[in-house]
């Protein structure tokens, strides 16, 4: 499979529908145009996360009473098999135009023989039930220069949606699902040799399915706040199974000069791998987290203070290991205005408990051996500091540092090779082309810094930066970068025509990999993953109301260099297509 981060820019916002008319405000954030369709609820995809921008939590007046919040579709045109962020989608339209419409269509083909579909619907059945649909496929099929196997891919998705808004409350049911399909295409060839019986005539593919369905209500009065409840099985071609439940009922309650939050949460996933051609046996794995929040926020016109915690237990067993811990963690944080509406301090003391599941390591890395060992990771706490506002009218800033402490911190490490002479007789993920996934206890200290400039509503520059320092307690620290670095630009040059252009730069990672020990023998020892830049281009131009014309690059700097380790990327993409938007109704 091309890899796991390239699928995240054609599907960074999969999902957003609305019954609700279209503003002319164009949204700032995004690095291409847009056709903005206003919605009620939106389904929320699943996509890499290597280095998102930051949101820091702002508590403010805001927070005083329930806001109305309009959910947009960012169609994105292009099948980028590089995504190292995930970011805002690409705008494909303009928006500032009179003619709006619910309802688009997309159609895009590149070489590597990529394609990608879209189709989107959104119509209102009353005053207040809308019903959505959202279909989307991204292949390829492949010709990565050197790979001995397959490394086509391909992903698609079917969501619908139905929800209801009220002046009292809002709510939304969804329903979909999903095929993901990949090749375990990366043997360590660059330090060893594959006979062509040893490889020729196997399946190295990997298929991933799901369905899933969640409800999420919000009420706008009362002490009951809303809540969601979600649902995913998620299986694949080797028979293994995982069924992930999580509700989540919230509640508020308005004092005279404080509001008291409490936050409730049940977290169950069951797992099941089956691994009979190696061991006979299968590996079982499932965890309960049932845990509170309360918290209490003093609101004034200078500052907001959340004073709160956590309380959790962890209960399951994973390989016969038994989980049952008791976990208190901090919910604290607060923001001080040192000079009104232009400089913001803040401060912040949180952690948590979360479960590690089989579908969100494929989403993040889908390369992973279907073997995984799978713990709960709770974060003891992430003590932040930092200051955001602005230095000029039109430019932006936000600078932080941290320190955190996560217990069983899951990193993604490189399985080991079987013999060659044992390799017939093996798993196709056995070849040194899988992931394992390692846990510890890891120190993290992050100093992360972004600058927004926006020369007029047509120029915007964002810039954003990190370096992470890691200290894990057991060894080394694995497929964690310690620099990350992102630039984007976005320009409408006229009514008709937009452009913009993404850099990215991921410094080095250490994996567990192979050497040559001078003998002609391998030796399995720690190894550094080069690091990487990617530069990304793209440019639209609006020919009518209906129908807008696109193009893409993507990898223009045309390097092979590994997404993960022993995985190498396609080199430069270019994807061309075309977007049609419609209504069913005058």
């Amino acid at each position: 499979m091309k890899k796991q981060i390239y699928l995240s820019s054609a599907f960074a916002i999969l999902f957003g529908l609305s019954v609700q008319a279209q503003e002319k405000d164009k949204p700032k954030d995004s690095n291409m145009n847009t056709e903005e369709v206003r919605v009620v609820k939106s389904y929320e995809a699943t996509v890499i996360d290597a280095f998102k921008i930051k949101d820091t939590p702002q508590i403010g007046d805001e927070d005083n009473e329930k806001q109305v919040i309009k959910y947009s579709i960012y169609s994105f045109p292009v099948a980028s098999t590089f995504a190292p962020e995930k970011g805002k989608a690409a705008k494909v339209d303009k928006d500032s135009l009179s003619s709006f419409f619910n309802n688009y269509a997309l159609l895009g083909y590149g070489n590597f023989n990529t394609l990608q579909g879209q189709l989107g619907i959104a119509e209102k059945v009353s005053d207040d039930v809308y019903v959505a649909g959202f279909l989307n496929h991204i292949s390829s099929q492949g010709g990565i220069a050197g790979v001995l196997v397959d490394d086509n891919y391909s992903k698609s998705n079917l969501d619908f949606n139905v929800g209801s808004r009220k002046t009292t409350n809002d709510w939304n049911l969804n329903f979909g699902v999903s095929q993901q399909n990949y090749n375990w295409y990366g043997l360590p060839t660059d330090v060893a040799i594959f006979a062509p019986a040893e490889y020729d005539g196997r399946d190295f593919g990997q298929k991933y399915n799901d369905v899933h369905f969640g409800f999420n209500y919000n009420s706008n009065k009362g002490a009951f706040d809303g809540g969601s409840l979600k649902f995913k099985h998620f299986w694949d071609a080797f028979d293994s199974r995982e069924n992930h439940f999580l509700i989540n009922p919230k509640f508020n309650f308005v004092l005279e000069q404080s509001i008291v939050n409490l936050d409730v949460k049940a977290d169950y996933v069951n797992t099941q791998f089956e691994d009979e051609l190696i061991s006979g046996i299968n590996t079982k794995s499932n965890s309960l987290i049932v845990g509170i929040e309360p918290n209490i926020r003093f609101i004034a016109d200078d500052y907001s203070v959340q004073l709160g915690f956590g309380l959790a237990n962890v209960s399951g067993e994973s390989n016969g290991e038994k989980q049952d811990s008791f976990v208190v963690y901090p919910k604290v944080k607060a923001n001080y205005d040192l000079v009104k509406d232009i400089v913001i301090a803040y401060a912040g003391a949180e952690g948590g408990v979360y479960n590690n599941t089989y579908a969100n390591f494929v989403g993040e890395n889908p390369f992973v051996s279907p073997d995984l060992r799978l713990l709960a990771t709770k974060q003891n706490f992430n003590f932040y500091i930092g200051m955001k506002g602005k230095l000029y009218h039109n430019i932006s800033y936000n600078i932080r540092a941290s320190y955190m402490t996560e217990d069983n911190k899951a990193m993604f490490v490189n399985n080991p090779k079987v013999p060659s002479f044992d390799l017939l007789n093996s798993q196709v993920y056995q070849y040194g082309n899988s992931f394992g996934v390692t846990y510890d206890t890891v120190d993290t200290f992050n100093a992360y810094g972004e600058l927004n400039l926006n020369f007029s509503d047509d120029v915007t520059i964002d810039l954003s930066g990190e370096y992470n320092s890691y200290s894990a307690k057991n060894g080394s620290v694995f497929n964690l970068p310690e620099t990350k670095l992102t630039a984007k630009l976005k320009v409408d040059f006229t009514d008709q025509w937009f452009g913009g252009l993404d850099m990215y730069f991921v410094g080095q990672r250490n994996d567990m990999g192979y050497v040559n020990d001078g003998t002609g023998d391998l030796e399995r020892k720690l190894v550094k993953v080069d690091s990487f830049a990617d530069l990304n281009l793209n440019v639209g131009y609006k020919a009518t109301d209906k129908w807008t014309i696109f193009a893409k690059g993507n990898n223009l700097f045309n390097q092979s260099y590994q997404s993960w380790s022993n995985y190498k990327v396609q080199g430069t993409q270019v994807l061309v297509g075309a977007m049609y938007k419609f209504n069913f109704k005058n």
